[in-house]
C-alpha cells in the first residue's frame, strides 16, 4: 500500500504496527451517509476487485454479515411474539463475581483464615476459566445476569463457612451451604472448602445434578484438580482440547489411581473419539474400553456413570434398543441434569428417535441457566436431520453466540446452507470449520454403522463433501 501511494504521489492511507486507516486531515468527504446495513443488498454489492484473497475475505464478511441479520431478525421477531430474545447473554458461560470472605470473629486466625481461602478459591477457580467469568471483589462484572458468591466465615478453633450464590438482578439464592472446618491443617481445609464451592457453582449455574457424580467419590485435591481441568478442556468441543482433556485425566489417575470419576471420564473420552471419527485405531480403543468397563463393572456395580458408559458401548456396537433400556433405567433413578438428559437424546438418535431425542435437549436446556453450549449445537444438528431447517439455523446461530469456535455448530450450518441452497456462504463456513479443525473429513463427522438409520448420515456427509470438506 506505500508503494502504491508513493508511486500516485498520495498519503491518504497511514499505517503502523498495528493499524491501517486513513488520515482525517488528508482528505474531504463530499457523500451523503447512507446505512448499507439494512438487509436489502450484499455487502459492497457491485463492488469487485480482481483478487482472490480479497474475493475469499468479501465472501466471508458477506456471510458474517447475513448472520447478524438473520439474528436481528429473530429477535425482532421474537420480541414482537412476546418471546425470548435470541442475541442475549444465556448463550454465553455465566459470570460469577466472588466477593471477599467476610471474617465474623476478631480472632487473628479467623482473619488470616479468611484470606488465604480467598486467595485459594480464585487459584482453583482458575481450572473452569472456559465454564465461567470469574470477577474478583473490587471488579465490575460485564453484564447483567450475573451471579455473587457471598461468603463468612466464623470461629476460632473449629472454622465454619457459610456460603451463598446469590443471582442478580432479583436477588435470589440459588445455592448455599454450611461448610464446618474437619480434622487436619489450615491449608488441607481451604483446599477442601474450595471444592465444595466450585462444586457449588457448577451445580448452581451449569452442570446441576451432574456434579453430584464426581462430588461424592473422596479423592485428594490435586487429582480433583486435574479432573475439574480435563472436564474444562473437554467442553470446549475442539479436537485438539479433547486430547488436552485425556492428558488432564490421566495426571488425575497418576495421582489417584482409583479415583472413580476420572477412571470412568477417560474411557468415556475415547468412545466420542471412536464416535467422532477421531480414533486413529477404533478396533484397538474400543477392545481397551470394554476391558476398562469390565473392571468399573466389578469395582463400581451400582455406579450409575459406569452403566451409561456401557450404553454407549452397546450403542456404538450396534446394540441400540439395549442401549435405550439401560439409560431410560439409569435415568429413573438418577436426578435430571444438562448433560444426562443429552447423553440420553444422543443414544435415542443412533437409535432413531429423533423426535423424543429434540424433546430431552430442549429441556436439557431449561434445567439450568448456562447449560453447556454443546447441548444447544447438538439439538440444532438433530433438527437438520429431521429436516427442520428454519429451527435448526435458528438454534445453531444461538450455539455459535455462545461459542464462535463450536466446530460442531460450524458443521450443522455448512451442512444446512448447501440443504438451502446458499452454497457460497456454506462454503465460507466450511472454511471456518477448517481453521478450526484443520483435518476435518466429512466422511467421519459422524459414523453411520453407530446408527440405525445411518442414510441420514450418509446425506449429510454428501452436503459437506459439497461445500469443500
Amino acid at each position: 500500500m506505500r508503494r502504491i501511494q508513493n508511486e500516485e504521489n498520495i498519503s491518504v492511507i497511514k499505517t503502523d504496527r498495528e493499524f491501517i486507516y486513513i488520515d482525517r486531515d488528508g482528505v474531504s468527504v463530499d457523500a451523503t451517509e447512507i446505512g448499507i446495513d439494512n438487509g436489502e443488498s450484499d455487502l459492497l454489492e457491485g463492488f469487485n476487485v480482481n483478487d482472490d484473497e480479497f474475493e475469499d475475505w468479501l465472501r466471508l464478511e458477506r456471510s458474517r454479515r447475513r448472520e447478524r441479520i438473520a439474528i436481528s431478525e429473530s429477535n425482532l421477531r421474537a420480541a414482537e411474539s412476546g418471546g425470548r430474545n435470541y442475541d442475549s447473554s444465556a448463550f454465553k458461560k455465566p459470570s460469577l463475581l466472588v466477593e471477599a470472605i467476610r471474617p465474623l470473629d476478631s480472632s487473628s486466625r479467623c482473619r488470616d483464615f479468611a484470606g488465604e481461602l480467598y486467595d485459594e478459591i480464585l487459584i482453583a477457580f482458575g481450572a473452569l476459566s472456559n465454564d465461567l467469568h470469574i470477577y474478583e471483589s473490587g471488579e465490575i462484572m460485564s453484564k447483567a445476569g450475573a451471579s455473587r458468591m457471598v461468603c463468612s466465615l466464623r470461629g476460632e478453633h473449629c472454622l465454619v463457612l457459610n456460603a451463598r450464590i446469590i443471582r442478580e438482578p432479583d436477588r435470589k439464592t440459588i445455592w448455599s451451604k454450611r461448610l464446618q472446618q474437619e480434622e487436619g491443617s489450615d491449608y488441607d481445609s481451604q483446599l477442601s472448602f474450595c471444592r465444595r464451592l466450585m462444586e457449588g457453582a457448577q451445580t448452581a449455574l451449569s452442570d446441576g445434578h451432574m456434579s453430584i457424580i464426581w462430588s461424592r467419590h473422596p479423592t485428594s485435591h490435586d487429582a480433583w484438580d486435574m479432573y475439574q481441568r480435563g472436564r474444562s478442556a473437554e467442553a470446549v468441543g475442539l479436537k485438539e482440547q479433547h486430547r488436552l482433556a485425556r492428558e488432564f485425566y490421566a495426571q488425575s489417575l497418576e495421582i489417584d489411581p482409583e479415583f472413580l470419576p476420572a477412571r470412568v471420564v477417560q474411557a468415556f473420552v475415547i468412545v466420542d473419539e471412536i464416535r467422532l471419527g477421531w480414533s486413529i485405531d477404533p478396533k484397538s480403543d474400543l477392545k481397551y474400553v470394554i476391558q476398562e468397563h469390565s473392571k468399573l463393572k466389578t469395582d463400581a456395580p451400582r455406579e450409575p456413570y459406569v452403566h451409561i458408559l456401557g450404553a454407549y458401548l452397546d450403542s456404538i456396537q450396534g446394540d441400540f434398543e439395549k442401549a435405550c433400556q439401560t439409560m431410560d433405567n439409569v435415568m429413573s433413578e438418577v436426578p435430571e441434569s444438562p448433560e444426562l438428559l443429552s447423553y440420553q437424546a444422543l443414544l435415542l438418535e443412533a437409535n432413531d428417535q429423533f423426535s423424543r431425542a429434540i424433546s430431552l435437549y430442549r429441556k436439557a436446556l431449561s434445567t439450568t441457566a448456562f447449560p453447556p453450549n454443546w447441548i444447544r449445537s447438538n439439538l440444532g444438528i438433530a433438527l437438520l436431520l429431521c429436516e427442520k431447517y428454519s429451527e435448526a439455523k435458528e438454534t445453531l446461530n444461538e450455539a455459535l453466540q455462545g461459542n464462535p469456535r463450536s466446530v460442531r455448530a460450524l458443521i450443522g450450518l455448512t451442512a444446512l446452507e448447501v440443504a438451502l441452497r446458499n452454497e457460497s456462504v456454506a462454503r465460507d463456513t466450511a472454511r471456518k470449520v477448517l481453521s478450526l479443525q484443520p483435518d476435518f473429513d466429512s466422511k467421519k463427522w459422524r459414523i453411520p454403522s453407530h446408527f440405525r438409520n445411518g442414510r441420514k448420515i450418509r446425506e449429510v456427509s454428501k452436503l459437506l463433501a459439497f461445500a469443500g470438506l
